[in-house]
């Protein structure tokens, strides 16, 4: 009978602890981010013929600069949703100078076209917008004489 008990024990005891456990875990996983973040926008600017210093200044420094192709530079972009490399996306945009001024740009197929920049929005012109006053503007307070103030606070400006 006690061995009958203890085993109708281990076995509710048994199924209670798994129970709170699966067999795939679903703990939360980040999106992971990694290299330059190639904006189309931004890779449509370049053209043959910019400085380096105006490629950098586009793009950002270059994530890998190989010391034996100092002319070439690599930007490499990956994101990965939740860690899942089969649904991510990477980019990769090879950079060729000559000397200090940009001669070819490889890997623009990893790029996807710039998007199209959305309609202005219909009520408003912006010429009347221009005239609207904005929160962020600076309007000076009304200017006050020394004259009227001495006679509401009663002291004489010492400069006078």
């Amino acid at each position: 009978m006690q061995r009958t008990i203890a085993t109708i024990f281990a076995i509710l005891t048994a199924m209670t602890v798994t129970a709170c456990s699966s067999i795939t875990p679903n703990f939360y996983k980040l999106d992971m981010r990694q290299g330059n973040v190639l904006e189309p926008e931004k890779v449509a600017q370049l053209q043959p013929g910019m400085s380096k210093r105006q490629v950098q200044n586009i793009l950002g420094s270059p994530l890998l600069t190989d010391p034996f192709h100092q002319d070439r530079w690599d930007y490499i972009y990956a994101f990965y949703p939740r860690g899942n490399r089969e649904k991510g996306e990477e980019r990769h945009l090879i950079l060729h100078f000559q000397g200090e001024t940009l001669a070819r740009i490889d890997g623009m197929d990893t790029i996807p076209p710039p998007s199209t920049p959305a309609p202005a929005p219909t009520g408003t012109s912006t010429a009347e917008q221009a005239q609207q006053p904005s929160f962020f503007q600076f309007s000076p307070p009304d200017t006050v004489s020394d004259a009227s103030l001495s006679e509401e606070t009663g002291v004489q400006n010492p400069t006078q």
